[in-house]
């Protein structure tokens, strides 16, 4: 088939790869019965690259509450961990962060599944 002057691929593109990449690519040519450039230019050209999945501002929101819960039960940890007893005030400060989580996953069961 015969290219018009504006139609014929006058450029190269070098692409850097490593050995296992290289292998892998001629692989997959190979298996589509093309050669390396040609399966790598019809891979990029007929291809749509794939927009990063972004989160829904509720999912966000959860993580958010769920990130301050981490900062708020850390203290809590550590005194665990280094032999101390909770007092009064703490255990009372534990119950509500417990409501709390149990509220998150509330939230999280009725808005994600």
């Amino acid at each position: 088939m015969l290219r018009s002057a504006s139609e014929r691929r006058n450029f190269v593109i070098a692409l850097k790869v490593t050995s296992i990449e290289k292998r892998y690519l001629e692989a997959c040519a190979k298996k589509a019965e093309l050669c390396v450039a040609t399966y790598v230019h019809r891979l990029v050209t007929e291809r749509r690259l794939k927009k990063p999945a972004t989160l829904p501002p509720e999912v966000l929101a959860f993580k958010g509450q769920l990130y301050h819960l981490c900062g708020v039960l850390h203290p809590f940890s550590q005194k665990r961990l280094d032999g101390d007893e909770f007092n009064a005030l703490e255990r009372a400060e534990i119950k509500q962060i417990v409501q709390t989580v149990g509220e998150v996953t509330r939230q999280i069961k009725n808005n994600l599944i």
